[in-house]
């Protein structure tokens, strides 16, 4: 058993505090794609694959991170990629060269892709049951205040200070980060694993011949692909194409995130409402949402605001999406939560590179290609859960 020493009490606000980093790089490149555009002077396409190749690279890191976290222990895996973070984190925010920015983003992917792979195991060490359920409902909440006030911060600073101090105001915030864990951070790891390449791929396969693992990972790998093919493309249209200012984006992302955090906290209290009720709710919403945009948005034309009005609902549904899809994927491996985590993260962001890339190459400058995928991916999805109702979770040996 861990030892509820003071430390103890800091493991999910450790855990919450790496995710955050993570999802404010995101959120800063996101917010700071016309700005890179306008820098580097490159296209839509390639300032978008500033945002995939890190996603990539978070996804590739994942498949490593999983089965040395294992074996290694969570603790020095975090302030290893931490410090990896912090260190290209400092190039993106100095160098003048598109191709050193692409190389320094795959490498701050590469030190981003332990936040949720080992928070989650981390979690998962410490919190079993109903409360492992209820605290990764919390940490996606509290996670899902940073998409909500970084573009608003993002912005303010590359008008004021420049763009690239986004970065490098990442590098001091993550360095910091990583002196207060290795003073203060336990480890939650109590049995490791031997770390043999066999090995590591027996438990891969252990965890992929699943299927009620491979059937919530489905569902929250196209959830998660859609909300990072939505901030990859919202920018360019509100921005570059709707002309609407940074403070106005800010604000309407504020908006939407504020009805996710809503609705995941109101998630993490409904207990007694079974996984598969709320994730039907979930993916219903995306359907009803993203059609509605696409139909009067063609007959009419919408604005950014209407736009991202009805969009709320999109954002609200990813709220019941993903902790409740989070909490039973890394549960149903319990004794192989490293790489039930990890491969969960790593299909997440290599299917988002993919869906982002898929998207740049039939984007014009409006809502629709977007609002059509994400309409049709959601559907999918559903009919999954529809489909597949005879499988129940089992436990793995």
């Amino acid at each position: 058993m861990l030892q509820k020493t003071r430390s103890f009490i800091l493991i999910p606000y450790f855990v919450t505090l790496i995710i955050m980093i993570a999802e404010i790089a995101i959120s800063f490149n996101s917010v700071l794609l016309p700005n890179i555009k306008l820098s580097f002077d490159i296209s839509d396409a390639m300032a978008q694959s500033t945002l995939s190749i890190g996603l990539f690279a978070l996804g590739f890191s994942g498949l490593i991170y999983g089965g040395f976290s294992d074996s290694l222990g969570r603790k020095p895996i975090f302030i290893t990629s931490t410090t990896l973070f912090s260190i290209a984190s400092y190039v993106c925010s100095h160098t003048e060269h598109t191709s050193v920015f692409l190389c320094a983003r795959f490498l701050q992917g590469m030190g981003s892709g332990a936040a949720w792979i080992v928070g989650n195991a981390c979690l998962k060490d410490v919190y079993h049951g109903a409360a492992y359920r209820r605290i990764m409902n919390y940490v996606h909440a509290i996670a899902g205040i940073t998409p909500a006030v970084a573009p608003l911060l993002g912005s303010w600073i590359a008008q004021t200070l420049g763009w690239r101090n986004c970065f490098l105001i990442l590098s001091i915030f993550s360095s910091l980060t990583v002196l207060l864990m290795i003073r203060y951070h336990q480890e939650t790891l109590e049995h490791r694993t031997s770390l043999h390449f066999k090995t590591c791929l027996n438990r891969y396969y252990i965890v992929i011949k699943h299927p009620v693992y491979l059937r919530y990972l489905a569902l929250k790998a196209s959830a998660v692909m859609l909300m990072f093919c939505e901030i990859s493309t919202i920018p360019l249209v509100f921005i570059e194409h709707l002309k609407i200012s940074y403070s106005e984006y800010s604000q309407l992302i504020l908006m939407a995130f504020i009805a996710y955090i809503m609705s995941t906290i109101w998630s993490a209290r409904q207990t007694k409402y079974p996984v598969e009720l709320l994730l039907k709710i979930g993916f219903s919403g995306l359907i009803i949402s993203n059609i509605t945009v696409y139909l009067f948005n063609h007959l009419i034309a919408l604005n950014a605001f209407q736009i991202q009005a009805i969009k709320l609902m999109s954002y609200a549904s990813w709220g019941l999406i993903f902790g409740n899809a989070t909490a039973q994927i890394v549960s149903l491996i319990p004794e192989h939560s490293g790489i039930a985590s990890a491969f969960m993260i790593a299909t997440e962001m290599l299917l988002s590179a993919g869906g982002i890339s898929l998207l740049s190459v039939y984007f014009n400058g409006t809502i629709q290609p977007l609002s059509l995928f994400m309409t049709l991916v959601a559907f999918v999805c559903f009919m999954l859960l529809q489909g597949s109702q005879h499988l129940k979770p089992t436990t793995s040996r």
